[in-house]
């Protein structure tokens, strides 16, 4: 993304930042809280964030891949809206599930399972998975809204006027 479009990959850098924080936090104080709540937390603000560049005309997802994808603005509008209601639903999940399996303990023929493994559970076989749905599914509502590439002639006589 450096070399290509003169920038950082913004997403990955913002989330690898917050994973280093709250794995450390983790860590260091030894409960797996810090891990858990980290979901909640980047989810909820991405949202939010999501959100805010609705409001304010500063789209997100325009800005860090519009020049990979090409799409209407409204098509933009409502991809953004529909990844910040994801996030927002898996930030609640996560809570529920978190809160919800606190202290628990499921025994079963071999095995021990307490809160923390059912988080990493729901997380491996509901979330992933949910994921990977919801996005395959964006992808298919933004077909509608696709724009036809640039080609490199226009693109080339964009830049130098």
């Amino acid at each position: 993304m450096l070399y290509v479009f003169g920038r950082p990959p913004i997403l990955p850098l913002i989330a690898s930042t917050v994973t280093i924080i709250f794995g450390g936090l983790t860590l260091i104080t030894g409960d797996p809280m810090w891990v858990q709540i980290k979901v909640t937390i980047f989810n909820t603000l991405v949202a939010l964030m999501l959100w805010m560049g609705l409001r304010t005309g500063h789209n997100f997802f325009h800005f860090v891949f519009g020049k990979t994808f090409h799409y209407t603005p409204e098509g933009w509008r409502k991809l953004t809206r529909n990844v910040a209601w994801f996030f927002l639903f898996t930030a609640v999940i996560n809570e529920a599930v978190r809160l919800g399996f606190n202290g628990v303990e499921i025994w079963t023929t071999d095995h021990v399972f307490t809160g923390i493994d059912i988080w990493v559970l729901f997380k491996l076989f509901i979330v992933m998975p949910l994921t990977a749905l919801f996005f395959w599914w964006q992808v298919r509502i933004m077909q509608q809204y696709r724009l036809p590439e640039p080609s490199p002639v226009r693109a080339q006589q964009h830049t130098s006027t």
